[in-house]
């Protein structure tokens, strides 16, 4: 997206780098791009932590339903989870995240309907954000902080590189130096391992 540049080159690094990781544990790899928001009356001091709490309870979800679904698919397939996030504000300071999640294309597809109840990635995702900014009423599941991106699902296959080509070119978007405040480890993100 070089209109959408300058980037940080370290940041397009570890873009590259999680999600090289992500197709040597899966061959064929589902890329899910989405945002998070905070709430307007939202004010946490720490928003690194903010974002680990949310991928530790997104990562125990998602293990959680591949467990389930061994219970009844003897072939159900388990996934590793690996992610990038980056923070940027918007002309009125509020911070937003947008994040790229990895997960096995042979577990989990896609998001499912995008109905508050379901057990679906969507739900796990919306669940894990509230859980992260400590909203405990799960009956009141704020929509509009989740927003997933248009055309937000990718299909990578490291038998078709030209896929892999067209999501790093849309996922550059995430290594925009436009929006972050400085260069620092506090403005992104992802899997170490």
């Amino acid at each position: 997206m070089k209109h959408k540049g300058p980037f940080y080159a370290d940041y397009l690094e570890k873009l590259h780098e999680v999600t090289f990781k992500a197709l040597t544990a899966h061959p064929r790899t589902a890329a899910f791009r989405f945002d998070l928001h905070l709430p307007s009356d939202y004010y946490h001091v720490n928003r690194k932590q903010l974002i680990c709490r949310f991928m530790d309870s997104l990562k125990g979800k998602i293990w959680h339903s591949r467990e389930k679904a061994k219970q009844t698919h003897e072939y159900a397939h388990k996934t590793d989870v690996r992610y990038v996030w980056a923070l940027e504000y918007n002309q009125d300071g509020k911070g937003h995240y947008h994040l790229v999640l990895f997960l096995n294309y042979d577990a989990i597809r896609g998001w499912g309907l995008f109905k508050v109840g379901r057990q679906n990635l969507f739900n796990r995702v919306l669940e894990a954000w509230h859980s992260a900014l400590g909203i405990t009423n799960g009956s009141q599941l704020i929509w509009p902080l989740v927003h997933v991106a248009e055309n937000g699902v990718y299909q990578l296959d490291t038998n078709a590189p030209i896929t892999v080509d067209v999501f790093f070119m849309r996922a550059s978007y995430l290594a925009k130096v436009a929006t972050k405040q400085g260069s620092s480890r506090h403005s992104f993100g992802g899997s170490r391992r």
